[in-house]
């Protein structure tokens, strides 16, 4: 095995780990908005700010699922297109995708860190529940900077093709 290919499955591993964390995510989300419902409706005594943590919550889950999706090849591509390309034109494509995703969320993770740099300095907080939202922003750096390692590594080892409708795990 090359250390490319060693690479490739320690990132893996690490893309699948931060899907869990975003399953869970997800699942807190389910609890979270359930219980202000019932609290809403029942109780008629909404939860402050329960809305707001739902929205960063989901951005993380964005952020959590995105490597992972690529590496399961769940992403959205030209699939009619893509499964008719063979030998030459695939690696082309496969290259191309690879250099621009990684430039557009390279330059994606570049902004988040002047953005964090700038929500520390400033002490930036929410605008309901005043919480900090580095943390936040820190999440979405780490998974983007994950992401773009992945997207170049993609140029040389593609995530495996998925017919579509087909499933594992």
């Amino acid at each position: 095995m090359t250390l490319l290919h060693t690479i490739h499955d320690k990132m893996k591993t690490v893309s699948r780990w931060f899907g869990r964390i975003g399953a869970l995510l997800i699942l807190a989300m389910m609890a979270l908005i359930s219980y202000d419902v019932f609290l809403r409706y029942i109780l008629n005594d909404p939860m402050l700010g329960a809305h707001e943590l739902v929205e960063y919550m989901l951005l993380m889950c964005f952020f959590l699922f995105l490597t992972d999706c690529w590496n399961a090849s769940t992403h959205v591509r030209m699939g009619i297109v893509y499964e008719r390309m063979t030998g030459g034109a695939r690696k082309a494509a496969d290259v191309f995708v690879g250099a621009a995703g990684a430039l557009l969320f390279g330059f994606m993770a570049f902004k988040i860190w002047e953005e964090l740099l700038y929500a520390l300095e400033a002490g930036q907080v929410s605008s309901e529940l005043l919480m900090p939202i580095w943390p936040f922003k820190i999440v979405a750096l780490i998974c983007l900077v994950l992401f773009v390692a992945q997207l170049l590594l993609s140029m040389a080892i593609p995530p495996e093709s998925k017919k579509h409708g087909a499933h594992n795990d």
